[in-house]
């Protein structure tokens, strides 16, 4: 029996050791089963090449972008350093040329220097302005005055003397005077090439066309509408209040910057100039001079009402109907239908106004301000 029991137990444990031998060739040896082991191997490292790709695929493309970014910026920098470079260029040749024109230029700019006047409205000088002598004899001045004021020119001189008011323009500060007496130096013509200018402290040493510095004495030149340049002169002294008038190259006026700080279009401006040339006076001769004359004896007139001075869009005052030939009315250039407006500062409507303002006069020199056509005239006068 109990060697029946060894024979079984024998026999047990060697077929155990070939199953165990069996499923271990099994297990290393078989075809299906190896395939089978190494192929879960190879799909689990798949998985991490691929995961390991896509980190480092975005990486690429965060370090791409990154880098297209900066060369972005890079060449962003270079081309604004590419632009100022040429603007450098651009502005040593326009420097190169101002350098090569600067002697002719500040040569005309002394020129003007000796055509710019220094005007008062007071005697002691209390105010003051900028005036240019003109060709045609007046002073274009930025001081504005009344007719019965008498404003003082000072020359380059130092020679003062005293002017009349053609006309004052309040709306541009702008008034056209004439000296009693010759006023030393160079006259401006307000039709030349390039005008007369004064000093707006912004345009001083630049070329307003190009916009950099120019080498020529506190000066400027700008840009006129005919393609001509204005020449903006510095004055000899600092004066407080700025002229600048300014021409096309047919002596049209454009504009003008005055003491109100701004500029201004003054396109009737030569008009208004040129109408002062056919002044009153028929002789020029009797430029400046006070005429003695008598309103009753030269010249009928009759009151305008205000109903007509509405209806005919012309001033109150007194409209003459007659002058009296070969009189000093005459002589002077009064004309029928001309109105008599003022007596210096009063306003005279009627023939009794007329009678008071000249018997209240402090002196026996007065302004008579005279329209037509829609413009104002002055006639210096003495009363007998």
């Amino acid at each position: 029996m109990d060697t029946k029991k060894k024979e079984t137990g024998a026999k047990a444990s060697a077929e155990t050791q070939y199953a165990y031998h069996w499923n271990y060739q099994t297990y290393h040896n078989d075809p299906f089963l190896d395939q089978k082991f190494h192929g879960v191997k190879v799909r689990r490292w798949m998985r991490v090449l691929f995961w390991f790709g896509i980190v480092v695929l975005l990486a690429l493309i965060i370090g791409y972008i990154v880098v297209g970014v900066r060369l972005l910026g890079v060449q962003k920098k270079l081309d604004e350093t590419q632009k100022a470079l040429s603007m450098l260029q651009n502005d040593l040749t326009s420097y190169e040329h101002q350098q090569r024109s600067a002697e002719p230029l500040k040569e005309y700019v002394s020129s003007l220097s000796d055509a710019v006047l220094k005007v008062s409205g007071t005697v002691d000088g209390e105010v003051s302005g900028v005036g240019f002598l003109l060709s045609n004899g007046y002073i274009l001045s930025d001081i504005t005055a009344t007719a019965s004021e008498y404003p003082y020119v000072e020359d380059a001189s130092g020679t003062r003397v005293a002017c009349h008011v053609l006309f004052t323009d309040l709306d541009t500060h702008l008034s056209v005077l004439y000296p009693q007496e010759n006023v030393s130096g160079k006259s401006l013509s307000i039709t030349q090439d390039v005008p007369n200018a004064g000093e707006p402290g912004f345009l001083i040493g630049y070329l307003s066309l190009e916009d950099t510095r120019i080498a020529a004495e506190q000066c400027s030149v700008v840009s006129g509408n005919a393609g001509g340049q204005l020449v903006v002169n510095s004055t000899k002294e600092n004066l407080f209040v700025p002229l600048t008038v300014l021409c096309d190259q047919n002596g049209t006026v454009l504009g003008a910057y005055t003491s109100l700080g701004k500029m201004f279009s003054l396109d009737g401006l030569q008009e208004k100039i040129d109408s002062t040339q056919q002044k009153l006076f028929e002789s020029e001769s009797a430029f400046g001079t006070y005429f003695l004359m008598n309103f009753d004896s030269d010249t009928t007139y009759e009151s305008v009402s205000y109903e007509e001075a509405e209806l005919y869009h012309v001033p109150q005052g007194l409209r003459f109907t007659s002058v009296v030939d070969e009189s000093m009315a005459e002589y002077v250039g009064i004309q029928v239908n001309d109105i008599l407006c003022k007596i210096n500062d009063t306003p005279v409507h009627t023939a009794e106004e007329l009678e008071v303002a000249l018997d209240s006069l402090p002196t026996p020199y007065f302004t008579a301000t005279i329209y037509r056509n829609g413009k104002e005239y002055f006639i210096q006068l003495r009363d007998h």
